[in-house]
């Protein structure tokens, strides 16, 4: 492993050229991570934390953001100054920034992003294994969350001639009944092949290593076992699909990124009605629909400007 750069100014440069070598961002945007690194950086030297990022940890981490919100910077401007630090960090293989958990103030712009629908066709058309093709549909054509997806087993699929189905098992363990979308059930089909011979490798090999056959997506573990991936500490499925299509694509988003996009686009682009996409959400009331897609009172103020008259 090459050695690590020893000093901070270094380690921003071998960032940035990492960066516009591996994904060709524009110069704006590059310029926009070197400063925001470079304030980091300066931030913890000012602090007298460490400044290299492979060595932070999560005190420091949550030290930087407790920092600037007590600074009264809008929680967007932190958030930004924390994916760059989560960035600098990981490529230095540093994960610290990724595992710690940053409960973030209460703000009707923060923490909702939504992928446009050039993005998510794009998402939904690139070359993925069928185990990610799988996953992503999930979320993005059925709206599902990522715990969701874990725990669902090959028994929740109903696969009916005029009638295919999830049975979702969905947060606090609510279950409901959720339709195949299109491209879902193309993408389901194929993986189940390529599960089945996986599975049946494995068996042949030793049947002790084979603790999958009732996950729908399986992770292969330690010592060649089978199993599903972790619900609490998903970085394993978040390593294997999110974190990998997103950088493959070059297309920035989260998992739940794309459950909220799968309402926004049915509601906005398809006309679907808000009532049904609550069902497909299995959302209480429809307060929450409308936040997670993005219907609230800065869009209305905007929608408002096209009356005709």
């Amino acid at each position: 492993m090459a050695k690590h750069p020893q000093t901070p100014e270094a380690c921003v440069t071998a960032w940035i050229n990492y960066c516009r070598n591996e994904y060709q961002l524009l110069s704006k945007t590059l310029k926009g991570y070197e400063d925001r690194a470079k304030i980091t950086i300066k931030t913890m030297l000012d602090n007298e934390r460490n400044p290299l990022p492979y060595n932070w940890t999560s005190e420091d981490i949550r030290f930087f953001v407790e920092h600037y919100l007590n600074k009264g910077l809008r929680v967007k401007t932190v958030i930004g100054y924390h994916h760059v630090m989560q960035a600098l960090a990981d490529h230095f293989g540093n994960s610290a920034p990724a595992r710690t958990k940053i409960k973030w103030p209460d703000d009707p712009t923060t923490n909702r992003r939504w992928l446009s629908l050039e993005q998510a066709k794009k998402i939904m058309s690139w070359p993925m294994t069928t185990k990610q093709n799988t996953a992503i549909s999930l979320m993005l054509t059925m709206g599902r969350r990522r715990c969701e997806v874990i725990r669902a087993n090959l028994s929740d699929f109903f696969t009916g001639e005029n009638d295919k189905f999830m049975n979702v098992d969905g947060k606090g363990h609510k279950k409901f009944r959720m339709p195949f979308a299109p491209n879902f059930e193309k993408s389901f089909f194929a993986y189940l092949d390529e599960r089945r011979d996986t599975l049946m490798e494995a068996f042949n090999d030793n049947i002790r290593k084979v603790e999958a056959f009732e996950p729908l997506i399986i992770a292969r573990h330690r010592k060649n076992t089978y199993g599903r991936y972790n619900e609490i500490r998903a970085t394993g499925f978040d390593k294997a699909i999110t974190h990998a299509v997103s950088r493959d694509c070059r297309i920035h988003f989260s998992n739940h990124d794309l459950r909220r996009t799968f309402g926004r686009e049915l509601y906005y682009t398809a006309g679907v009605d808000i009532v049904t996409i609550k069902n497909y959400y299995n959302h209480s009331n429809i307060e929450e629909t409308l936040y997670y897609i993005g219907a609230d009172q800065k869009r209305m103020s905007e929608e408002i400007k096209k009356i005709p008259f």
